[in-house]
């Protein structure tokens, strides 16, 4: 087990290994070797007096930290873009503060990578499987163990949004799939989630918890392949289908952020048959790979249940789309009442502002004390066509804008609707 309290891939390595003796695997931590280790305030007092050319040529010759000048493959930011370590050019115009934060995280990435690359030469007995590191890009690891037991580790870092850290497990040439994680996730789909078995947030401590996920899974397999296959493969299933089960019978749900942490959502009315839909009919991409299992009698269970589910899913869906044509037409009927409204506003609008205008012109002689107001006006002509104001409270409680968000809204659960429905439909044309 891991020590939590060392800080992995900044004081250790995380390191998976296999005990071949008992044929298990393990996790232990490999200290990260101080190979380069400068006296930063001492160095500080070294440049104070120096420019920033002399303080590259002091790091060009110097005999430790030399090493630091060429690129170095280390990823500063697991998650952002951009994040390379080049090779160190110049200093250019930066202050002193900044050149000794960019020394010291050389410093720290070259340690990293050099302890990486002696561990793996030292790796003469090929016990260790994996180590963690900060490598930019793309990088995998893909072992078979014991002919039926394979697992990958698959890492993107420092793209930014395209970063990834997966894990996947494949057992006896079956891929272990978490479809619970389309139950997990508000937004969740077949063609990521195919790609892993466990997903993890783009940090140190997670290869902690891909190795700790890979070494159960190993060990389980090996001690008793009937409660592996029940945790990674039965429950997986039968979980998902009761999520999709839950998503028909009620409207407040709880997901997950990528860090874990959960949070509640409700769906009303149109939208709650419109998540429905999404979600239960996204669930027929994943039954290709469910039906992998389907010598397993639970697993045929659970494919009915998922049939089911669409059953009652099209129902719904023919019924949402008949309300999105109701509404539309109360819609419609709405905005022509209000495009009436606006003429008959408009009407008295232009006869007031005829008659403030003739005022106008009666009054141009007259003193400031004798003169008649527009509110003054205003007030007179409210009260005398009473029906103005009535009208323009009437107008008020509608708008253009507020007639092209409806019929916007209602325009787009009718596409997606529709597109549920179809697939659906198609599908249970196809098993029936």
């Amino acid at each position: 087990m891991f020590d939590t309290s060392t800080e992995i891939n900044s004081t250790h390595l995380c390191v998976l290994e296999l005990d071949k003796e008992y044929n298990k695997l393990f996790i232990k931590q490999s200290p990260i070797l101080n190979l380069v280790s400068i006296d930063m305030e001492e160095l500080k007092t070294i440049f104070y007096s120096l420019n920033n050319e002399e303080r590259y040529q002091y790091i060009e010759s110097h005999p430790e930290m030399k090493v630091i000048i060429p690129y170095i493959d280390y990823c500063v930011e697991l998650y952002g873009c951009n994040q390379g370590l080049y090779r160190l050019e110049t200093f250019g115009d930066a202050p002193l503060e900044t050149i000794l934060k960019i020394i010291s995280q050389r410093i720290e990435a070259y340690n990293l990578c050099e302890t990486y690359k002696r561990n793996s030469i030292s790796n003469t007995n090929k016990s260790i499987l994996a180590q963690s590191h900060r490598k930019l890009g793309w990088n995998g690891i893909d072992l078979i163990l014991e002919n039926k037991f394979r697992f990958q580790v698959s890492l993107n870092f420092g793209y930014g949004s395209a970063s990834y850290f997966y894990t996947k497990i494949e057992f006896k040439g079956f891929s272990i799939t978490p479809y619970t994680d389309y139950i997990k996730y508000r937004f969740a789909d077949f063609v990521e989630i195919k790609k892993y078995s466990s997903k993890h947030y783009l940090c140190d401590k997670s290869w902690n918890d891909a190795f700790q996920y890979i070494m159960e899974a190993q060990n389980l397999a090996l001690e008793n392949e009937e409660l592996f296959i029940h945790k990674y493969i039965k429950n997986e299933c039968v979980t998902f289908v009761e999520g999709l089960e839950n998503y028909l019978y009620n409207s407040i749900f709880t997901f997950h952020n990528l860090k874990g942490d959960e949070y509640k959502m409700t769906f009303n009315d149109l939208e709650l048959i419109d998540f429905r839909g999404e979600k239960i009919s996204g669930s027929l991409d994943f039954i290709e790979k469910i039906d992998q299992y389907n010598s397993i009698e639970e697993i045929r269970d659970v494919i009915t249940r998922i049939k089911l589910c669409n059953i009652q899913a099209s129902d719904q869906l023919t019924k949402g789309l008949l309300q999105v044509e109701n509404e539309k037409t109360l819609l419609e009927e709405k905005y022509q009442k209000y495009c009436s409204l606006k003429v008959q506003v408009k009407a008295f609008t232009t006869l007031r502002d005829e008659i403030r205008a003739n005022i106008k012109h009666c009054q141009r002689d007259f003193n400031d004390n004798t003169k008649m107001y527009f509110e003054d006006i205003n007030n007179i002509f409210d009260s005398t066509y009473i029906e103005y104001p009535k009208l323009k409270e009437q107008l008020c409680t509608f708008s253009e804008y507020e007639y092209a968000s409806q019929r916007q809204n209602l325009a787009k659960y009718k596409s997606r609707m529709t597109y549920y429905k179809n697939k659906i439909d198609k599908f249970l044309e196809k098993v029936q």
